[in-house]
């Protein structure tokens, strides 16, 4: 297996790096410890998914994509890259994306401010500026909220049965 294969940073539970560089930690960098590494563990799909919970990649987006429409990924990572450009583009030049049932690409305004360098015991004025800021709509929060709360009722039903 090369480095190139191997994730720069896997989760490995209960396993210490023993290399030179004296990791020490649940989690290590394969990247840096794999010269000094004899054995190289197996990495199995449960372990790879391990980082990963909870979380989706833009290259994961456009499988899925791909997947439910049966377009081709290339064509599908295109449409994506070109409508974050769209947003990212309409953001700078200071205009607002509003997506229906999704939510909000606006532009805020931070208004000027006085704060403290502690360090120095001086005073800096940080000028106004703008920051790019995302509001979801309303049906998409309610739909998020009951699936997380459901979720939440089906797993309590399961340790109820469970403990039965």
């Amino acid at each position: 297996m090369s480095p190139r294969e191997v994730p720069f940073v896997l989760i490995v539970p209960y396993l210490d790096c023993f290399c030179k560089h004296d990791c020490k930690k649940i989690y290590f960098d394969f990247y840096n410890c794999l010269k000094d590494i004899t054995l190289q563990p197996q990495i199995n799909e449960e372990v790879r998914n391990l980082k990963s919970k909870n979380k989706m990649t833009k290259a994961e987006v456009i499988a899925e994509i791909a997947q439910r429409t049966g377009i081709e990924k290339v064509d599908v990572a295109e449409t994506v890259e070109a409508f974050f450009k769209v947003i990212k583009n309409s953001m700078i030049e200071g205009e607002n994306v509003y997506v229906r049932g999704f939510g909000s690409f606006v532009v805020k305004k931070r208004a000027q401010k006085t704060a403290r360098n502690i360090s120095k015991n001086t005073a800096i004025i940080i000028p106004e500026h703008f920051i790019p800021s995302f509001k979801p709509a309303k049906v998409f929060v309610d739909k998020v909220k009951n699936s997380s709360a459901k979720a939440k009722l089906e797993k309590a039903a399961a340790e109820n049965v469970e403990v039965e």
